[in-house]
């Protein structure tokens, strides 16, 4: 994955409610930053914070 047009955001696991920082893709995914696996918890759904 390249730097370009991704960005750092906060988001809340929608399962735990863990709050982590995620990169903010162009397509709305997002993905925790240091996870490729998602949220410690198994979730893969985040709401964005802020």
């Amino acid at each position: 994955m390249t730097d370009e047009g991704r960005q750092k955001a906060a988001a809340r696991c929608t399962d735990c409610g863990r709050a982590l920082a995620v990169w903010l893709l162009p397509s709305g995914e997002m993905n925790p930053i240091g996870s490729a696996k998602g949220c410690p918890c198994g979730g893969t759904s985040f709401q964005r914070l802020g």
